[in-house]
């Protein structure tokens, strides 16, 4: 991932009618990344996204993208940015290439190679010259990203891109942004529902809970931040009790275990040689032992609940 931070918020706060949505609100997102924005529903997402592409104004704090301020220098911030919000806007009784050479003339640059290029890169070469009626709801959205991707902008923001999409269509969607954020250095904001596919797409996952962010981190970090480790010993009854006896004075918290001989402990990876040490010199035959990660759905909800 590159350093360069391409988006900035520092200190963001919006106040309307005199209730503050969104709460002193700082983070960055660098080219090359994906940044995952994570929310209960009235969490200030759509709110905090509007705000980054000048839709609506900033109480207090500013927004940076590509050093310029969306407050003080708007024309030259928000020509770094290009966006799906939701489903993109696009003509279909024009086809796909019409859409985009419609597109190309309200900017500055665009040239026929370029529109080849990002055809290319979204996987709509074969249909492009077919008119948008006829087009799944999957390829509209491929055409709306190329659409987006136009410009060639630094930063790429996402709101709910992957709504009514079926898997294949998602699957194709996130190895699309994937490949332009990590091999072009496109940077990216993404806010989305279907936690599974963030913590398959996103380096990063910021949490906003009430207008407040309540943590920026690593998906991996996030995701192990709730290890536990789940030991199979022998099923006779005598042998579990041992087993749960012995983790237990050796200062581990028993999550569960049932009478199939499974036990699920709060420990890390770094403790495994440990248990399974103790375990077999009290001779509890242990049958396997290993790491249990917990998803990032689950992350979630603890965060939020929290």
């Amino acid at each position: 991932m590159n350093n360069k931070a391409i988006l900035e918020l520092k200190s963001v706060t919006k106040n309307i009618k005199g209730k503050k949505i969104i709460d002193n609100v700082s983070f960055s997102v660098h080219a090359g990344e994906i940044f995952g924005f994570l929310g209960p529903n009235g969490a200030g997402k759509t709110t905090t996204i509007r705000m980054i592409t000048g839709l609506i104004g900033i109480s207090k704090g500013d927004i940076m993208i590509n050093d310029y301020s969306i407050k003080n220098d708007f024309t030259n911030a928000v020509k770094n940015i290009g966006g799906i919000i939701e489903n993109p806007d696009l003509y279909k009784y024009l086809s796909g290439y019409q859409n985009l050479k419609h597109y190309a003339r309200m900017m500055s640059g665009i040239t026929e190679n370029r529109i080849e290029e990002v055809v290319k890169t979204v996987g709509l070469a074969d249909s492009i010259n077919n008119e948008v009626r006829t087009y799944s709801l999957g390829m509209r959205q491929r055409l709306g990203l190329a659409q987006a991707l136009l410009h060639k902008p630094t930063l790429l923001i996402l709101d709910e891109p992957t709504n009514g999409l079926d898997p294949e269509g998602i699957h194709e969607l996130r190895e699309y942004l994937k490949r332009i954020s990590h091999e072009e250095g496109v940077a990216i904001l993404i806010s989305s529902h279907l936690l599974s596919e963030m913590e398959l797409m996103c380096d990063r996952i910021g949490v906003l809970k009430k207008g407040k962010l309540v943590t920026i981190q690593d998906v991996h970090s996030i995701i192990n931040n709730g290890e536990s480790i789940q030991v199979n010993v022998n099923i006779e009854p005598r042998q579990t009790s041992r087993a749960i006896e012995l983790l237990i004075n050796n200062g581990f918290d028993i999550i569960t275990s049932d009478n199939e001989g499974k036990i699920l402990l709060k420990a890390n990876k770094e403790e495994i040689p440990f248990i399974n040490q103790q375990l077999a010199k009290n001779d509890i035959l242990v049958y396997n032992i290993g790491l249990v990660e917990q998803t990032l759905e689950e992350q979630f909800l603890r965060i939020t609940e929290e």
